[in-house]
């Protein structure tokens, strides 16, 4: 039995577990569920007899290897291709925690604007109908006394207030956009990559031939954060919830260590320290994307 084949199959038909007995077991439902005896005797279309044929030839040749002893390279393939699997499974579940994430933190982007939103329209809009029917004041008995539409003050004031309002709206479009576009930009392999090339070109700077998770996650921060910085800081600059950068910097070290770029060399303390490979120097041209 070729057992590189028999996980493939397993994979094709979404079998998650490593187990022969489990893959075949379940692959065995699979071929029942096709069998010509459910159409009448006869295949509803040539893929399904094509399905069939295969499942039924490769679980024949189990039947025949179960007096025989797995030869060494099929022990050799089992061994390599558990090894890929989890390496896959696991950068997948690390590519869907950090999109996770970022899904979690969308709703909030501009939620901080919100409300000064709201309240400087609301005062632009009452000035402006205060301007544009002046008799509204006049005939106030206590208005009148402090507030005059037709002086030169309030109509600079009024424009003022408007372009204020004009370019806080405007500004905030930008910036939740902009905030958008870097969270998407988050998720691709050649941001991911080039923040890595950073992330070494930083480490030989400072002569550092190894690192800290915690490191790469501060300079994952520091790196985003520059992208979302607002001039109106207050109310636009990116708060990104800093679980987003712990995930990003974990894919990013998986996907490292996958290409053999880096190496953990201390994983028993708090937090895990990595050891850089000296063919780092070709990291642009093989980086972690």
């Amino acid at each position: 039995m070729n057992v590189t084949e028999l996980y493939k199959t397993a994979k094709e038909y979404g079998i998650e577990s490593n187990e022969v007995e489990i893959i075949l077991k379940e692959l065995r439902k699979k071929m029942l569920e096709i069998h010509p005896d459910k159409f009448q005797g006869e295949f509803p279309n040539d893929e399904t007899k094509e399905r069939f044929h295969k499942l039924q030839e490769l679980l024949g040749s189990q039947e025949q290897a179960n007096n025989a002893l797995i030869p060494i390279s099929a022990v050799k393939d089992l061994i390599a291709y558990s090894q890929n699997i989890n390496k896959e499974s696991k950068e997948v579940r690390l590519e869907t925690k950090l999109k996770d994430s970022i899904n979690d933190y969308e709703p909030d982007i501009g939620r901080r604007a919100k409300l000064p939103k709201i309240s400087l329209t609301a005062i632009t809009t009452i000035i402006s109908f205060l301007w544009l029917f002046p008799g509204q004041i006049s005939e106030h008995p206590i208005l009148s006394k402090f507030i005059r539409t037709d002086s030169m003050f309030f109509t600079a004031f009024w424009i003022a207030l408007i372009c204020y309002t004009l370019m806080f709206w405007i500004f905030g479009m930008i910036n939740e956009n902009s905030e958008k576009y870097t969270l998407r930009q988050i998720k691709t392999e050649r941001f991911q990559g080039n923040l890595f090339e950073e992330f070494i070109d930083w480490c030989k700077r400072e002569n550092k031939e190894s690192f800290k998770r915690s490191e790469l996650i501060s300079f994952t921060g520091n790196r985003v954060g520059k992208r979302t910085h607002s001039p109106m800081n207050m109310f636009f600059s990116s708060s990104i919830d800093e679980q987003i950068f712990e995930n990003l910097a974990n894919l990013i070290i998986s996907k490292a260590e996958q290409k053999q770029l880096i190496k953990i060399i201390d994983g028993a303390g708090f937090e895990d320290k990595f050891e850089i490979k000296t063919d780092t120097n070709n990291v642009h041209d093989d980086h972690v994307g």
